[in-house]
């Protein structure tokens, strides 16, 4: 099976951490042709390995020249856009599903246009505690995850129907052992040949708990207390940032380094961790669950709560009530 590069261009680019590429095939002994580079500027910021010296094209490390005709001395960019028009490169889907099983904490997946598994990860197989690959292909993710409510199923309709893709959505979820899990998904409508959506591609990176012991997660506990505390409605990451001495750009960083989120995911999912508690083990009411999350009316809070866990706060209290 395979996939044009337009359909999944925007996959790797949702796994921050991972080093992604894709080399052109070899040619001319190991240096590539001079008409795959421009001398117009640097597209993808990758600095081109030959330079233009006299009459010849030098590798400038192991000294190799290449005859060409004699132009003005200059440095020469590697245009990856026309490289890869030039060299017709199409992707194996075996070939990703293979990169994909290397990844512990990442679900890949792709699926047809009634958005039932075609291939999928190993750990996709081990989160749904199936045995094998086979015994995924042809179910749906409702079938393999607990529903609670709005069902993943519908999702997964809505991208392929629309053709519109979801990216680094903050999403709540439940392992075939019951325990709850937070990720981040981004899913990616697939094209045929002629243009027309044949499925979705999707990538769902599971959100590990935080390394204490990281240098910057200290710079960050006052601004993860100050989170802890007693919800006030309208609470802004601005003032957070303000009251623990932060400038917004280093509490985004130290943000992502640590938690792979953005300052506002964090508030979010520490105030949906918090109302699913409350859900499970009280009764109180909607309204003051809202209340208690920082949240300025329950619309809002039911709203995110459904956006997150694709069930409203009523259907997930009566899926997980504790006695």
């Amino acid at each position: 099976m395979h996939i044009s590069r337009c359909s999944h261009a925007a996959t790797p680019d949702a796994l921050p951490g991972i080093l992604w590429c894709v080399a052109p095939r070899v040619l001319h002994g190991g240096l590539p042709k001079a008409a795959d580079y421009c001398t117009t500027g640097m597209v993808g910021r990758a600095p081109c390995p030959l330079a233009r010296a006299g009459n010849e094209w030098r590798k400038p490390r192991d000294n190799i020249a290449l005859p060409t005709p004699q132009p003005p001395p200059t440095t020469i960019m590697l245009d990856t856009k026309n490289l890869l028009h030039g060299i017709d490169l199409v992707l194996d889907l075996a070939l990703m599903e293979q990169v994909f099983d290397r990844l512990p904490n990442v679900l890949f997946y792709v699926k047809d246009k009634e958005a039932r598994y075609l291939m999928v990860n190993a750990t996709l197989v081990e989160r749904s505690a199936l045995v094998s690959k086979e015994d995924v292909i042809g179910k749906t993710a409702d079938e393999l995850f607990e529903v609670t409510g709005s069902s993943t199923l519908m999702q997964d309709l809505s991208v392929i129907r629309s053709g519109e893709p979801i990216t680094d959505v903050l999403r709540l979820f439940f392992s075939a052992d019951g325990h709850r899990q937070w990720c981040l998904s981004s899913k990616f409508p697939v094209r045929d040949a002629e243009g027309q959506i044949a499925g979705l591609l999707g990538i769902s990176r599971i959100l590990p708990r935080p390394d204490e012991k990281h240098a910057s997660y200290k710079r960050l506990l006052q601004f993860l207390k100050r989170l802890e505390e007693p919800a006030q409605p309208n609470l802004r990451i601005s003032e957070i940032a303000r009251e623990v001495q932060l400038s917004l750009d280093t509490l985004e960083r130290l943000c992502r380094e640590v938690f792979g989120l953005t300052p506002k995911q964090i508030m979010m999912r520490m105030r949906l961790d918090r109302a699913c508690r409350l859900l499970e083990t009280t009764d109180a009411s909607i309204t003051d669950i809202a209340a208690e999350c920082g949240y300025a009316d329950h619309s809002a809070f039911s709203r995110q709560f459904k956006a997150a866990t694709l069930c409203t706060p009523q259907q997930y209290r009566g899926a997980h009530r504790t006695s």
